[in-house]
């Protein structure tokens, strides 16, 4: 079974380019963070574990390239044309994936010059801008650019210890960009580059106080950083017999945090 989303579909839903978001808009689809990772089920089959290096069983793919790790998953992209979630087992087109997969299809750059933009402020003092642009660079090149920057200014809660913010989410920035080049009717070359980076503190090693749902009492303040970044290039060029498609791409993904283990204010057990 295959469910197909437009951009116009998923603003009717409410999904505003949040992957997190797509579970409204698709039935047998769950989503979840966990920590700073995307856990996807589809018909109840996924995985929590998001340590880096592990690997779900609901594939992200972009633009017919797989994004490795659970946090890549997050990127928010605000140039989407659709998404494709694809349910149940995949061993041929998109490898061995058990339980289905997400397939985020990106606008294709155009030569007339346009784009979108949009400033939000929400809960917890938080400040959200997403844009788009897209123009033409001579008659066969083409480039568009989107981004999204997004950051916390009041924190859910407060650690006892310290009086330190806790459970606040400092950035969540990113940004991609595409160039067509069309050298001849019959063929056509897309190159891709995008970078995610983020800094929060919302992690899953932390005891609740009776003062307060997001208050507690520990002595180290955890954090999590993380960035990740590709390059893609695609080719098509079109036979009288058939269509070559050759995707080539490059994915880098770093994370690091510190945590304190033990959940408590005695310098105990760190990680």
């Amino acid at each position: 079974a295959i469910t197909a989303l437009t951009g116009e579909a998923l603003a009717k839903y409410g999904v505003d380019h949040n992957m997190l978001d797509l579970s409204f808009a698709t039935p047998g689809l769950q989503t979840a963070q966990i920590v700073q990772g995307f856990a996807p089920f589809i018909r109840g089959i996924g995985s929590t574990d998001v340590t880096p290096g592990n690997e779900n069983a609901v594939s992200v793919y972009v633009d017919g390239v797989y994004i490795p790790g659970t946090a890549s998953g997050l990127v928010s992209l605000s140039s989407i044309e659709r998404f494709e979630v694809l349910k149940g087992p995949q061993g041929t087109l998109f490898g061995n994936t058990t339980g289905g997969l997400i397939h985020v299809i990106t606008k294709t750059p155009s030569q007339e010059t346009g784009g979108n933009l949009s400033v939000s402020y929400d809960n917890f003092e938080t400040a959200i801008v997403n844009g788009y642009a897209t123009t033409g660079l001579g008659e066969n090149v083409a480039v568009d650019i989107s981004g999204r920057w997004e950051d916390q200014g009041e924190s859910w809660g407060t650690n006892n210890f310290d009086g330190a913010d806790a459970y606040k989410k400092n950035n969540n920035n990113a940004f991609r960009s595409k160039m067509l080049v069309t050298p001849g009717e019959d063929t056509a070359l897309t190159l891709a580059a995008d970078y995610f980076e983020y800094t929060n503190d919302v992690t899953p090693w932390r005891r609740e106080v009776p003062s307060g749902f997001f208050d507690y009492n520990q002595d180290l303040n955890a954090d999590m950083k993380g960035e990740t970044w590709g390059v893609s290039a695609r080719i098509e060029h079109d036979f009288d017999f058939a269509q070559l498609v050759s995707i080539s791409a490059y994915r880098d993904v770093e994370q690091s945090s510190t945590l304190d283990i033990d959940q408590g204010p005695t310098p105990f057990q760190h990680g």
